[in-house]
């Protein structure tokens, strides 16, 4: 679906907040799930685009 969607253009930006992580980063949330690292990698592409699409 997502793949076509990108063909058919009705989907032309896609982001992922996916982070790699350790075991024992991983670990932090085995008893509490609010203690697993949040992720935010690759932000600093999603904003460019962002920029680009929505004020140039």
């Amino acid at each position: 679906y997502l793949m076509d969607c990108l063909a058919n253009g009705s989907l032309s930006t896609t982001a992922s907040d996916h982070c790699t992580f350790n075991g024992n980063q991983k670990a932090l949330g085995k008893d509490d799930f609010r203690n697993i690292p949040h992720g935010v990698n690759g932000i600093e592409d999603r904003l460019s685009v962002i920029w680009t699409k929505g004020v140039e």
